[in-house]
């Protein structure tokens, strides 16, 4: 569903990786967090990307700790897949990520 670039700080002893999020990690964060997937597609936000990307990392035991630690000690970059591109290059049409809702 979404896939994402996670680099731990070096201190972490953590390598780069590469983690997709799929439904069960959807599901989990629509839970926890109290959210929809709607949500995270009509208002895509940074804190909500690393929300489903810690959820993701930690149920596939990439990452051990709370998601503030994971906030504070990793940088979070989605991957768009070709099929996520419109005709701007924009991912799910979001536009400019300086003018989402932080």
């Amino acid at each position: 569903m979404f896939k994402f670039k996670v680099k731990p700080d070096a201190e972490t002893g953590i390598k780069p990786y590469e983690i997709e999020a799929t439904s069960r990690d959807i599901t989990k964060w629509e839970t926890d967090f109290k959210s929809s997937l709607r949500i995270l597609h009509e208002n895509m936000s940074m804190i909500r990307m690393v929300q489903v990307a810690w959820v993701a990392s930690v149920r596939q035991g990439q990452w051990q700790d709370t998601m503030g630690s994971f906030r504070d000690r990793c940088d979070v970059e989605l991957i768009p897949s070709s099929d996520d591109e419109d005709e701007n290059g924009d991912v799910n049409g979001a536009g400019d990520p300086t003018l989402w809702d932080h």
